[in-house]
């Protein structure tokens, strides 16, 4: 949570283990590509 906050992405948790994007209805496909490889990215870091 805190390596995607530091790039960037903000989300909320719920249920201790349900991650819950919320962009906005205009969202460019590169935002949204950025935003998977940011949270990919930190789901790797901790593996």
């Amino acid at each position: 949570m805190y390596h995607c906050l530091t790039m960037g992405l903000s989300f909320k948790l719920s249920m201790g283990n349900v991650l819950t994007l919320a962009p906005p209805l205009n969202i460019e496909e590169s935002e949204l590509e950025r935003a998977i490889g940011i949270v990919d990215a930190a789901l790797s870091e901790r593996m």
